[in-house]
């Protein structure tokens, strides 16, 4: 092994760790009306596949919490926590979810929100363009919004222009 992958190799071990805490779907704050930490898709249906799943498992995959003021605000897994709640509810089970609680400025965070969906599942033209213009809006950079979509600026200005 060389020197470099040796290197390399420490770093991730000695890297900071990030703690995961099991909570109830209930105590998570999901925001359903426009403002800080809003996204629409908050209103989608919930998936009957991925109910089913965590009936059967439970959920897998932590979602991205942050904590404002006595509340905890779910940033990233909005459909996760819909379904666990969903499952709960149908089967009287008492399920935790795995949350990983970010720190930071509330625009950092609401960055992650962004980077999450659009590596998640493409979003239609118009809603990507409303995301970008929204997240400009806080922001104020158009080379931020382009590395958080993963496009390059004239790529974002020239979606924006749907709108």
């Amino acid at each position: 092994m060389d020197a470099e992958t040796k290197k390399k190799r420490k770093q991730a071990v000695e890297a900071p760790r990030q703690s995961i805490f099991m909570m109830d779907p209930d105590e998570i704050t999901l925001v359903e009306k426009p403002g800080r930490f809003y996204d629409k898709r908050v209103h989608l249906k919930v998936s009957e596949a991925l109910v089913a799943s965590i009936m059967e498992y439970g959920l897998l995959t932590p979602i991205t919490c942050m904590k404002v003021g006595d509340k905890v605000i779910c940033v990233v897994g909005r459909q996760r926590v819909k379904a666990t709640r969903e499952a709960k509810k149908r089967t009287g089970v008492e399920f935790r979810i795995p949350v990983l609680m970010k720190k930071g400025t509330e625009e950092r965070t609401e960055s992650y929100t962004l980077i999450e969906n659009a590596q998640r599942q493409n979003d239609d033209p118009v809603t990507e363009a409303e995301n970008m213009a929204a997240h400009f809006d806080r922001i104020g950079s158009w080379e931020a919004v382009g590395v958080v979509m993963g496009k390059g600026v004239q790529t974002v200005k020239q979606q924006l222009k749907i709108l």
